[in-house]
């Protein structure tokens, strides 16, 4: 009788991989593939009409997405990493406060305020049914009773962080990911609106990992220049004589002095990439949903 042979044991990184095959797969119901950032109206506009004008829109897009998502997907990552052994109820509080901060932050923009919301509730129902995950699982259940009672917007960046965290994927990761996603929806948009063929958009594709390692550097570095500018103040309290004394920081402040540094590092960089997103609902026909 012989043998079978044994199975090889899934290492860690080798599940973290095979993750990121799954959320990258364009079969992913997360909505994402109805979206095209604001390039339907920037086409109907007449900003974009070729592949040359497309790399531009694609650059000032990917830059105004990293930093205006890249922070808050790294708090909402950051928060589900530090959470305790109790209920979560900290935690939750912290995610909802977060995410309406960047509800805040886009708030203008109601177009893109919609698709966010959109998928992010996407993202948190793909983890309850098509990932079952026993990490952080009561704050996930929290949260998601919370989007569900209008009691939060539930923003896909806050739950991209959330789910990536949940299903143990690293934060670098994380951070590599949310940008492809996008890139790859912008790039899957063109191609069906004829700027560009099937072909030229997978070399524009690969020719954008440059681009999206370039800016997450920007932000990590505008983080880290925000974070050591606001040391200097979040961790001294007023005597009362004005003067400024030094004090031990203890793990609510810290906790404080993060989700400032992450909802104040988050900006907008492209102001025609905003308004132009912002004009698709004023489209007289359109493909996308956003």
């Amino acid at each position: 009788m012989t043998t079978p042979p044994s199975q090889p044991i899934p290492t860690p990184t080798a599940t973290e991989d095979w993750l990121l095959l799954l959320l990258g797969d364009s079969a992913l119901p997360t909505g994402g593939f109805v979206a095209s950032g604001g390039l339907e109206a920037a086409k109907q506009a007449g900003h974009v009409s070729d592949a040359t004008q497309l790399r531009g829109f694609m650059r000032d897009a990917v830059h105004t997405y990293a930093f205006g998502g890249v922070p808050i997907v790294r708090e909402a990552w950051g928060v589900m990493a530090g959470e305790g052994e109790g209920e979560g109820r900290g935690e939750r509080e912290k995610i909802v406060e977060l995410d309406g901060d960047h509800d805040t932050l886009i708030g203008t923009n109601h177009v893109a305020r919609k698709a966010s919301r959109a998928q992010g509730a996407a993202f948190l129902t793909l983890l309850m049914r098509g990932f079952p995950s026993e990490r952080g699982v009561e704050i996930v259940k929290a949260f998601k009773t919370e989007v569900r009672a209008s009691r939060s917007p539930g923003h896909l960046a806050v739950c991209f962080g959330i789910v990536c965290w949940s299903l143990g994927i690293s934060l670098e990761r994380t951070e590599h990911l949310f940008l492809f996603l996008h890139v790859r929806s912008l790039l899957s948009a063109a191609i069906r609106l004829n700027l560009v063929g099937p072909y030229q958009g997978q070399q524009m594709l690969l020719a954008a990992q440059a681009d999206v390692a370039e800016v997450l550097r920007l932000v990590r570095e505008k983080m880290e220049l925000d974070e050591q500018q606001g040391g200097k103040y979040d961790r001294h309290d007023s005597t009362d004589d004005g003067m400024t004394g030094g004090v031990v920081e203890n793990e609510d402040d810290a906790d404080l002095r993060h989700h400032r540094l992450a909802t104040t590092t988050a900006c907008q960089t492209s102001p025609v990439v905003d308004i132009l997103q912002g004009l698709h609902s004023q489209l007289y026909s359109r493909m996308f949903n956003s």
